[in-house]
């Protein structure tokens, strides 16, 4: 089940191009409820590391993080259920005009939390992406149960 956004609850970190061929890596500063985004565009997959929403379901509400191309993307959703329970998925747009996103399985896909260092990292191989050129943009977005 694809979780419903709160856009005023968004805080949205957006970080330039970056391409695959060697694995970059940028890290950027955030704002509000996200204090720092990592990502970094490998060959074999991509991985997002976003700081500061704290424990999912403790802290965190939600948090969806976007892979971006052109007017496609691939989303990964995060979100506490009504039962508090933390649900994740990999969704698929072909045009982020149409909010129809077609869910991706994929095995190899997750959406974790680190204790150690208290953030929520998304790991979503080349082969769940079959769509996705080697540049693309990432942008992070979540709240908190203590945002306003």
């Amino acid at each position: 089940m694809r979780p419903i956004k709160v856009a005023l609850l968004a805080i949205t970190v957006v970080i330039g191009v970056v391409g695959s061929a060697a694995a970059e890596s940028v890290t950027v500063q955030g704002s509000g409820d996200i204090k720092k985004m990592v990502a970094i565009n490998g060959q074999t997959a991509a991985v997002t590391k976003v700081f500061g929403l704290g424990k999912p379901c403790a802290s965190a509400q939600y948090v969806s993080i976007h892979v971006m191309w052109g007017t496609s993307e691939y989303d990964v959703e995060g979100a506490c259920s009504m039962q508090g329970s933390w649900d994740t998925g990999l969704f698929y747009q072909q045009d982020r005009s149409n909010p129809n996103a077609k869910e991706v399985n994929c095995p190899g896909f997750t959406l974790t939390y680190n204790s150690t260092n208290k953030s929520l990292k998304a790991f979503i191989p080349r082969s769940c992406m079959t769509k996705a050129p080697n540049r693309v943009k990432f942008k992070s977005e979540g709240a908190t149960f203590s945002a306003a």
